[in-house]
């Protein structure tokens, strides 16, 4: 699994490059900036961000916006990291869609635990598609078409999980996406979450 760390402090990225790589067996790719992240981003398309929330230049929430506001990228797992104190902009910033969030100053154990969980879930999560098929390819299985639209991730891979056999599902983070989709495959049922990015959730109903 190639893994893309954005973040300002070496220590950290020195910390997160030894326990991604030579306890989890991941490829990792470091930046020292927001803008240089996205530089190796789009080039690499990494299966998961790290990003530090407080960088110069551009912090990890300008990041995290426009990864979800890009058509490529818009689902890209992303953890999140910060010493913020500040309930209020950690909130903002999870209310984009994140994996999980790692307080600073880091722990090597919780670190290892928690970033083990995320890779994981993200491997249940692809393994499930490729059984079910791609969203953008999907083959007819013969079972109902079913399209999620929920911009969290543990939930999609639960709902996988959950319907397992029972529907051939396609699945979106973002309204905009969805709506793309629906447009496509003319799904049989659509299951659609609140605080969708782009459009509400009635919106999205609507068209």
């Amino acid at each position: 699994m190639n893994i893309l760390v954005i973040d300002d402090d070496e220590a950290s990225r020195l910390l997160l490059s030894r326990i991604l790589s030579k306890k989890l067996s991941c490829e990792v790719y470091e930046a020292k900036n927001g803008l240089e992240g996205l530089s190796i981003l789009d080039k690499l398309s990494p299966d998961l961000v790290i990003l530090d929330v407080l960088m110069p230049l551009m912090d990890g929430n300008e990041v995290l916006e426009l990864i979800r506001s890009d058509s490529v990228h818009a689902a890209m797992p992303v953890v999140i990291m910060s010493a913020l104190s500040d309930k209020v902009k950690i909130f903002n910033i999870m209310k984009l869609g994140v994996a999980d969030y790692l307080l600073k100053p880091l722990q090597s154990d919780a670190v290892q635990k928690r970033l083990s969980n995320v890779i994981a879930k993200i491997q249940t999560h692809r393994q499930a598609k490729a059984k079910h098929g791609s969203a953008f390819g999907a083959m007819d299985s013969g079972k109902p078409r079913l399209l999620l639209v929920d911009n969290d991730i543990n939930f999609r891979t639960f709902f996988f999980t959950l319907f397992d056999g029972r529907f051939e599902i396609i699945d979106s983070e973002t309204s905009a996406e969805g709506l793309q989709l629906f447009i496509n495959h003319q799904p049989t049922i659509v299951c659609v979450s609140e605080k969708l990015r782009f459009m509400s959730e009635h919106k999205l109903a609507e068209k």
